[in-house]
């Protein structure tokens, strides 16, 4: 055989691995997308399934209303009919979880503000020192079980997609175990235990299961997750829309707590839009159901009077305009 032979099959070996290549890899990523987008289907009655029923209420809402986003801080513990009967405007609870990232929370509800609106950013303390403003897991997890949501993600959120993609497939697995037992025991799903405002009640009647444990923020830092340049991009987009972007706080367990180190969180915000203090909301263990951001159900009413007095101060000296006498 002589050497040009040689290299020719050499080189036909390589396209031929190339190719095998290529097509396993597309395979890989076609069952991975079905799969996720199956196992979707199977978790749309789990928590990140009400992103359905927010979505909804958030649609079919006119202006002026306000919209809430954050964690799951509002989904467990805010009592949405309350807020808005204080401030006679509509009202829709947003929140779900925190690991979907405050870029996600704030594009799937822009192109629904409109004039008059106020736009009431309540995430948790963590989601300042750390966690990504693009996602985690869920970002993927919210991919596959709203799928109409996938035309917000960027790049960034793409790349997080594919990256979690697998714990995101076996998260789903579970979450659907979840709901089918629940089905076979009579219980209520998640979807099912949301109201019509977005608010979750499953939690009713059942006693605080969080176990207070310490947790040291010397070492921590405002890291620079890029959530500042958010804020200050939402503030101008909303601002653009003649609505109003406001930030508040998040209850949190006092044994994962530090007044002094979540108060340097809040003079980094923008004081123009902050509402209310963040050491207020530092509250007894007891007070949370199974972390340290969720309420115990009979609490909720508590922190939404918090929430209440916050925006009746905040009125008294900035110019918000709210139609209830609060």
């Amino acid at each position: 055989m002589t050497r040009s032979s040689t290299s020719s099959s050499n080189l036909k070996s390589v396209f031929r691995f190339l190719k095998r290549t290529l097509v396993f890899a597309f395979a890989f990523v076609l069952a991975m997308i079905l799969a996720l987008l199956l196992t979707g289907w199977g978790c749309q009655s789990g928590r990140l399934g009400t992103a359905y029923k927010k979505h909804a209420r958030l649609e079919a809402l006119s202006s002026p209303k306000m919209v809430l986003v954050g964690g799951s801080n509002l989904h467990y513990g805010i009592n949405s009919k309350m807020l808005q009967d204080s401030i006679d405007i509509p009202v829709v609870n947003m929140g779900i979880q925190q690991s979907i990232g405050l870029q996600y929370m704030f594009d799937e509800v822009k192109e629904s503000l409109r004039e008059g609106d106020i736009l009431m950013v309540l995430i948790e303390p963590s989601s300042y020192i750390g966690m990504p403003i693009e996602g985690q897991t869920n970002i993927a997890r919210i991919a596959s079980i709203y799928p109409k949501g996938i035309r917000h993600l960027n790049a960034k959120q793409w790349y997080n997609v594919a990256m979690y993609s697998g714990m995101a497939l076996i998260q789903n697995f579970r979450d659907m175990q979840v709901a089918l037992s629940k089905k076979l025991r009579g219980k209520p799903t998640f979807y099912e235990s949301c109201d019509e405002f977005g608010d979750y009640h499953g939690h009713k009647g059942k006693a605080s299961q969080f176990k207070s444990r310490y947790r040291d923020f010397t070492d921590d830092k405002f890291h620079d997750n890029g959530i500042l340049p958010l804020i200050d991009h939402i503030q101008k987009y909303v601002e653009q829309k003649n609505a109003r972007v406001l930030i508040g706080f998040t209850p949190s367990a006092k044994s994962m707590s530090d007044s002094l180190f979540f108060g340097k969180i809040q003079m980094k915000l923008p004081p123009e839009i902050v509402v209310g203090n963040i050491s207020d909301y530092i509250l007894p263990d007891a007070f949370f159901f199974d972390s340290p951001n969720h309420l115990i159900y009979s609490k909720r009413d508590m922190r939404t009077q918090m929430l209440i007095q916050d925006l009746r101060e905040y009125k008294a000296t900035n110019d918000l305009h709210l139609k209830g006498n609060y």
